[in-house]
C-alpha cells in the first residue's frame, strides 16, 4: 500500500494498528480527479464495488461542475 504514494505521486499511508497494516488516503480532489479515477477506469473494479466506485465518479462530475456548493447538488452526492 505505501507503495502506491511512489507510483501515483500522491496520497498518504496511515497505519491503523501494531499489527502493520493501514489505509491509503487520497483527500486531494485534483488526485482522485486525474489519477485515481483513471487508473480504475482503466483496470476496472468487480463485483459490488464496482457500483461503488460509479457512484464515487458521478459525485466527482457533481463537485468538478460546482455543484456540492448547492442544495440540489449536496443532495445528489
Amino acid at each position: 500500500m505505501e507503495s502506491f504514494i511512489s507510483l501515483l505521486n500522491c496520497g498518504r499511508y496511515v497505519t491503523r494498528s501494531k499489527n502493520h497494516y493501514g489505509d491509503f488516503l487520497v483527500q486531494n480532489f485534483p488526485d482522485n480527479r486525474d489519477k485515481i479515477i483513471p487508473l480504475f477506469q482503466k483496470y476496472g473494479i468487480k463485483g459490488t464495488k464496482a457500483k461503488d466506485f460509479a457512484d464515487f465518479c458521478k459525485a466527482a462530475e457533481i463537485i468538478e461542475a460546482k455543484g456540492h456548493l448547492t442544495q440540489e447538488g449536496l443532495n445528489k452526492i
